[in-house]
């Protein structure tokens, strides 16, 4: 038997980190790289023009009002039972 100070090393190989390496990105010369800029300048113009216009508040924000609907109702109706007016207040 081989001691681990005299290179007995376990046998187990490391595996390389599985995934896609990352790419080297071109270096594009000046012309080049102005031309892309205009391309993805007109690319995203065009896309903002044939968005359509929103014309509904997204869910979030119809959730929040109706959330903050409920709690001023549900205040409301807790401020009037604590006066004692009882249920027959409530509308």
């Amino acid at each position: 038997m081989v001691p681990e100070w005299a290179g007995n090393d376990s046998a187990t190989r490391l595996r390389k980190a599985k995934g896609s390496k990352p790419r080297c990105k071109r270096k594009l010369s000046e012309g080049t790289l102005e031309k892309q800029r205009l391309e993805d300048e007109t690319r995203l113009q065009a896309s903002q023009f044939l968005a359509p216009p929103k014309t509904k508040a997204g869910k979030r924000k119809q959730k929040r009002d109706r959330q903050r609907l409920r709690t001023k109702v549900n205040e409301k109706r807790d401020n009037i039972t604590a006066f004692g007016w009882g249920s027959s207040c409530i509308k």
